[in-house]
């Protein structure tokens, strides 16, 4: 039908929109990342890092999965969206407000406990984009529940934009830790004061006559988004606490190390765009064998591109930290190497299965799985430090996210097994290590890595060509449909 075509051509341009726009939105991050480390140095970059990760936490927990209920129920009403809207927009303020309150009367407790000098300050300085932010996230889910994918995308690209040029702006003039988190105030106020104006009218007046059933639908979301943000920095944490006698550089350096680790972690956001959405769709229409089909051709691709990516990532740590912070943080370089694994393929891995287990409606046995690996992961984790200080702090963080992959992906293997077959396994770890081994072999400067990483990606490509992993099929998605073909 003519509708359903352009209903397809539709939701394909607000996917594509939105997924530029979180390109755009994760470059600008990269670059904040970069021009705060080379600003701030090793030894204030790892305050401003322990400052900014629990902040970041709080705000993210905080969102307790209400936003995202609003918005699927936006998209699933019929003519009931004003309530569910106000609703939305009242319980996030109430609940953000309150953990503004929290979070700034905790202040001095959380500079004592993490050791962040003159952190009371701070800390409150921080805590006044929590509201603001709260309600930037909600405006953007009540948009996206309207399918309004253009604001929507715009909203995201402003949001890293401002904050960008904020920190960009401080990095001419002079960085200090109090701009950094002003700049970052400022862009939530940017991205809030922006989506505001696209939400429909009335949706600030406050409700909640629609709270029961955001509450039922965003219950397994809040317990999901508390396990998996403390287990992402209970390591930071740890090694803070427990570790009195590490340096405030090795702290910087740590930090440091941690962001250029999560890149390959970003595969996940490509993933679940499109297996979120197609394995919902198969499951909804009972079809569990496509269902199986998308969730094992998912693994596939992203065990073949992240195998590569992290091995080269570990091989070239040093290079990397010096290209993207400068040689003051090339102590960093082992902690890179480490949080490469455990973000590119332990956290992605991890992310994936749950969010299988989710579109198959067990959200709830994937948020406890999580929540169980945390008192596992305190327990490693100060072990660990205990023992090597900040590199068992590393070498513990990817453990944790390996057995918390295995767990994840323990009943998921039992739903659609075999996930990938041995003989592909096989061939991608020897194409991987071969490609890993020439780099170690011939060192380079670090600003020729933009040059080589896809030379050797292309020459891991070629092998896996050779040896008959990859073939015409893989590349059918990247082709032009001809005209008149078919859809």
């Amino acid at each position: 039908m003519p509708e359903s075509g352009d209903s397809g051509r539709a939701a394909a341009r607000g996917t594509a929109r939105i997924a530029l726009a979180h390109g755009l939105s994760h470059a600008c991050g990269v670059a904040v990342v970069v021009m705060l480390a080379r600003g701030l140095g090793p030894k204030v970059y790892g305050h401003y890092g322990v400052i900014l990760s629990v902040l970041v936490a709080t705000e993210l927990i905080g969102r307790l999965g209400v936003p995202q209920a609003t918005s699927k129920l936006i998209a699933e009403s019929r003519g009931g969206a004003r309530e569910l809207e106000r609703t939305g927009l009242t319980l996030t303020a109430l609940v953000f407000l309150a953990i503004f309150a929290g979070f700034w009367l905790a202040a001095p407790a959380l500079a004592r406990l993490l050791g962040v000098p003159d952190g009371a300050r701070l800390f409150r300085l921080a805590a006044i984009d929590i509201p603001f932010y709260g309600l930037y996230f909600a405006c953007e889910h009540i948009v996206n529940g309207h399918r309004r994918f253009g604001a929507e995308s715009a909203g995201i690209a402003l949001y890293g934009a401002s904050k960008a040029a904020g920190v960009g702006l401080l990095y001419l003039l002079g960085m200090t830790i109090e701009g950094a988190l002003i700049a970052n105030i400022a862009a939530s106020v940017l991205g809030l004061a922006f989506l505001a104006t696209r939400v429909p009218r009335g949706a600030f007046r406050p409700s909640l006559s629609g709270l029961a059933p955001i509450a039922r639908l965003a219950l397994p979301t809040a317990l999901f988004l508390l396990a998996s943000e403390v287990l992402a920095n209970l390591d930071l944490w740890t090694l803070k606490i427990v570790a009195r006698d590490v340096s405030a550089d090795t702290v910087g350096h740590y930090v440091a190390a941690t962001n250029v680790g999560r890149l390959p972690a970003a595969a996940w956001f490509v993933a679940a765009a499109v297996l979120v959405p197609v394995l919902s769709r198969a499951l909804s229409t009972g079809d569990e064998e496509r269902a199986r089909r998308t969730v094992r051709a998912a693994v596939r691709a992203l065990v073949l591109v992240l195998l590569p990516v992290c091995a080269l990532f570990a091989v070239r740590a040093e290079e990397l930290m010096t290209l993207a912070y400068s040689g003051r943080y090339l102590a960093g370089a082992p902690f890179e190497a480490l949080q490469v694994f455990r973000f590119g393929l332990g956290v992605v891995f991890l992310m994936t299965f749950c969010a299988v287990q989710m579109a198959r409606g067990r959200a709830g046995q994937a948020a406890r799985g999580l929540l169980l690996m945390i008192p596992v992961g305190l327990v490693a984790h100060t072990l660990a430090v205990r023992a090597r200080g900040a590199e068992g702090a590393a070498l513990s963080a990817v453990l944790v996210a390996a057995a918390a992959a295995v767990a994840a992906g323990w009943p998921v293997w039992r739903w659609a097994r075999p996930l990938l077959r041995a003989e592909t396994l096989l061939r991608a770890a020897l194409a991987a290590t071969l490609v890993a081994l020439v780099a170690a072999r011939y060192p380079i400067a670090p600003p020729l890595l933009a040059l080589e990483l896809p030379l050797l990606l292309a020459a891991y490509a070629a092998l896996l060509w050779l040896a008959g992993e990859l073939g015409p099929a893989d590349l059918a998605p990247f082709r032009r449909k001809r005209a008149g073909g078919p859809e």
